[in-house]
Order: C-alpha cells, then structure tokens, then sequence
C-alpha cells in the first residue's frame, strides 16, 4: 500500500529515525522508479554521510546537490551561525528536509539529533 509506506517514511523522518528509514529504502525506491522525491533524497544523503555507508547504492540528483551546497554555502558564510543565517536560508529552503532538521523539529531544536 503505497500511502501506508509514504506515511511511515514520513513518520521515521520527522521523528529523526534514519536508521528506520533506510530500511523502507529498496521499496521505496522500487515504489518511485530509482528518483525519489528531495525530502527522501536528503534523508539518504544524511545516512549515508552520518554513517559513512557506501553499500547505498543511489545517484543523487543535481537538484539534491545544488541544495546541501547552497546550504552548506550560506552556513559557512555566517561562520556557522544557524540563528545568523537563518533569514537567508529560510527564504530558499524553508519547505526543505534539510531547513525542518535544522530550525524547525522539536528534536533539533531541544534535544538534539536522535537516531533510533
């Protein structure tokens, strides 16, 4: 059932469970044809490099690429400062994985990272 796996995916992603995610990977990616939607792309991206795993076997697309370099790019501008650069990024990221990770989960912004 597509929409129950869509609604699990989501669930592990706003919950910070990459390690739960990464095991719905092979359907989905089988459910969109090997080209995820970005707020999936970025998840993987964020898996692999947190874990240095290279078995993920996926091409990352130049769309996902444009944005953790910008992102990356604009927090090295303001030497880090996420509260700093946070007006920037807003306004180009803010319906992002990447921009909720950073300003807007309640597991970002109070506790930290968790990854279960």
């Amino acid at each position: 059932n597509k929409r129950a796996l869509e609604y699990l995916a989501m669930t592990y992603l706003l919950e910070h469970k990459l390690a739960k995610f990464i095991n719905l990977y092979p359907e989905l990616n089988k459910l969109y044809n090997n080209k995820m939607p970005l707020t999936y792309e970025t998840a993987l991206f964020l898996y692999a490099m947190k874990t240095r795993n290279s078995d993920l076997k996926y091409n990352f697309s130049n769309e996902l690429k444009r944005v953790i370099a910008t992102f990356s790019k604009i927090l090295k501008e303001n030497n880090g400062n996420k509260i700093a650069a946070q007006n920037t990024l807003k306004k180009q990221f803010e319906n992002t994985y990447m921009y909720y990770l950073t300003y807007l989960s309640p597991l970002a912004t109070k506790t930290g990272n968790t990854d279960e």
